[in-house]
This record gives C-alpha cells, sequence and structure tokens, in this order.
C-alpha cells in the first residue's frame, strides 16, 4: 500500500470529524444544565429545611410554655418532639464541620430535623463542600445565633422538669420562667427572619449566577457554530480553487483545413 495515498475513512468518522465541536459543547452545556438542577434543588432543601427548623422552634417555645404554666406532662412531651427538630438538624451542622465530616451522623441528625429523606444528601453536598462561600456562610451565621437560643430552652427545659417533678415549684418560680421563655422568643424571632432572608437572598443569588452561566454557555455554543462552519466554508472555497487549477484546459477544435 502506498504510505503516500490518503487514508479512506468511514462515513462515521468523517462525521465525527465534524461534528465532534458541536457534539462535545452539547454534552458540556446538558453537564452543565443538570449541575444547575442539582445545585437549585439543593439549595431549595436548605430553604424548606430552615422553614421546619423555625417552625420547630416556634413549637418549642410554645409547649414549654404550657409546661411551665401547668406542668402538664403532655405538653412536655410535645416539647421533647419539637426540639428534636433543631437539635437534630443542629447535630447534622456539627457533623459536618471541616476535619472531622462524619456522614452517616449527618444524614441521621437532618433526618431527626424533619428534612425529607430525599433531600438529605444535598444538604449534605451542600453544607459540605460550599461551606467557605458568602451564600452558605451568611445563613450559617444566623443559624449559629439561633442555636444559642435553642440551647437556652434546652436548659430552661430542664430546670423546670426537675423543679416540677420535686413538686417545688409555687406561682412566683411559673411567671419567671414564663417570662424567660418570652425573652428567648423574642430574641430568637428576629435571628429566624434574618435566616430565612439571607438564605432567600443565596437562593435568588445563585439562580442569577447559574443563569449567568448558562447564557455565557449557550453563546459560545452559537460562537463556536459560527467559527466551525466559518472552518468548514473555508476548506471547501480552497478545495474548489484547487480543482479549478488542475482542471486541464480544454482543447481547441480541430482546424477544418489541414
Amino acid at each position: 500500500m502506498d504510505a503516500s495515498q490518503p487514508v479512506e475513512r468511514s462515513p462515521l468518522q468523517l462525521t465525527l470529524r465534524l461534528t465532534w465541536p458541536f457534539i462535545a459543547m452539547v454534552l458540556l452545556l446538558a453537564a452543565c444544565a443538570t449541575a444547575s438542577l442539582y445545585v437549585l434543588s439543593s439549595v431549595r432543601a436548605f430553604v424548606a429545611g430552615e422553614s421546619v427548623w423555625t417552625k420547630g422552634q416556634k413549637d418549642a417555645i410554645y409547649y414549654l410554655g404550657q409546661y411551665a404554666a401547668n406542668g402538664s406532662p403532655q405538653a412536655f412531651e410535645r416539647f421533647t418532639q419539637a426540639m428534636q427538630i433543631p437539635l437534630g438538624d443542629r447535630s447534622a451542622r456539627l457533623a459536618l464541620q471541616p476535619g472531622q465530616v462524619q456522614v452517616a451522623l449527618a444524614r441521621e441528625g437532618f433526618a431527626h430535623g424533619g428534612n425529607h429523606p430525599d433531600d438529605i444528601d444535598s444538604l449534605i453536598w451542600l453544607l459540605r463542600y460550599f461551606h467557605r462561600f458568602e451564600i452558605v456562610q451568611k445563613p450559617m451565621e444566623f443559624w449559629l445565633v439561633g442555636d444559642e437560643y435553642i440551647n437556652a430552652l434546652r436548659d430552661l427545659s430542664h430546670e423546670i422538669r426537675h423543679d416540677t417533678e420535686l413538686g417545688q415549684v409555687d406561682e412566683i418560680t411559673r411567671v419567671h420562667w414564663q417570662a424567660t421563655i418570652r425573652d428567648i422568643n423574642a430574641g430568637v424571632t428576629p435571628v429566624a427572619r434574618s435566616f430565612s432572608e439571607a438564605l432567600g437572598d443565596s437562593s435568588r443569588r445563585i439562580v442569577q449566577m447559574l443563569m449567568w452561566l448558562n447564557g455565557g454557555m449557550a453563546a459560545t455554543l452559537i460562537l463556536l457554530t459560527l467559527w466551525h462552519t466559518h472552518t468548514l466554508l473555508a476548506q471547501r472555497r480552497r478545495a474548489e480553487q484547487a480543482l479549478s487549477v488542475n482542471r486541464p484546459a480544454p482543447r481547441s477544435p480541430p482546424s477544418a483545413m489541414q
């Protein structure tokens, strides 16, 4: 076989040679879109988790106030159930601290926090790999402050439970407990509001970034299409010019007189 002869390519090889930039770009766009959807799903899970967290701490404050007022065992049981939500989320957050990540404990904590099972892995992924970004750091700051109030509420519940079981509770003590609960509620309410607002701001910023990213990818695909089409047309023109140069000149007709 003569090495100077061009190697024949199959139709599939020729097709891939012409279309590979478009295939690569479509695959890249698909990967970008999939990643965008996953990020948005993770942020939505975070927002939903914050809503459950806020409801849990509000329910806990309400039922502890009832327990402090009348010592009802049912009120304390409901308080304990409501506290599982913020305490579970707190346990999950601590399990995801850098350098000591414990995914199994985090998954268990988020489950106790009332998060949907399908959202737990997304929450773990978001808090584990984006904790250094402001879009996660800002809501986390309010979450940490809110947990301080949750700790104060839990400590107060231990005191109320201890004294109630001993039967050493007078009206003055009950009034003091209820005043303390009101103070905790007054402190945690603006924190919970700020937590929600920070999450909303982060979600809007993420949507904007993803829109710019996907728009940039689409613009790049258009530019690549124009460039590749221009290249193919230029190759075609050069081939046509080469054929016209190498084409033999037409023979003149024979003379009538010879």
